[in-house]
């Protein structure tokens, strides 16, 4: 956690010294390196700290805010799939995904992460069952009125068939 609070200080400092353009050159290869590890799936260990280096991060600058979204938003969806049972993966992506709604102003997003972890809640699989709970925990705490939006019309209409 060191690390990645050290890593995100850099980007901080960086974006004040260097021009747009530069700095935009430097968080690419930054990121690239982060996601690697967050999908780097024979090692365990590197995607924990590829995750924690992903939080830490998301407060941090950016030269392009979107495109940093986007891209955060999609590799945090895509470890979720792929944690498997690994309560500490999970909940490390959990976490991530709470901070990216909070402060995300792309609504759609965060809808369609609920809407996913809904569909989860019905699923087969235990793990998947985990992972959507921790994940609407987060989403409940941290973007309350989307999350209520979203459960009430899942409530509303699954309700009727009862």
């Amino acid at each position: 956690q060191r690390a990645a609070g050290e890593l995100a200080s850099l980007l901080w400092t960086l974006a004040h010294e260097m021009t747009l353009e530069e700095f935009g050159l430097v968080e690419s290869k930054v990121f690239t390196s982060v996601f690697r590890l967050v999908h780097d799936y024979s090692n365990p260990t590197g995607r924990i700290a590829g995750l924690v280096a992903v939080h830490a991060l998301l407060s941090a600058p950016s030269a392009d805010e979107e495109r940093k979204s986007i891209k955060f938003a999609n590799t945090l969806s895509q470890a979720l799939r792929t944690a498997g049972g690994d309560f500490e993966l999970l909940s490390l992506i959990s976490t991530a995904l709470g901070k990216m709604a909070r402060k995300s102003a792309n609504v759609d997003f965060v809808e369609s992460e609920i809407t996913r972890a809904l569909e989860w809640l019905r699923a087969d699989r235990s793990e998947r069952r985990l992972a959507a709970c921790l994940a609407l925990r987060e989403f409940a705490v941290h973007a309350p009125t989307t999350f209520r939006s979203k459960t009430s019309q899942q409530i509303i209409g699954s309700g009727s068939s009862n």
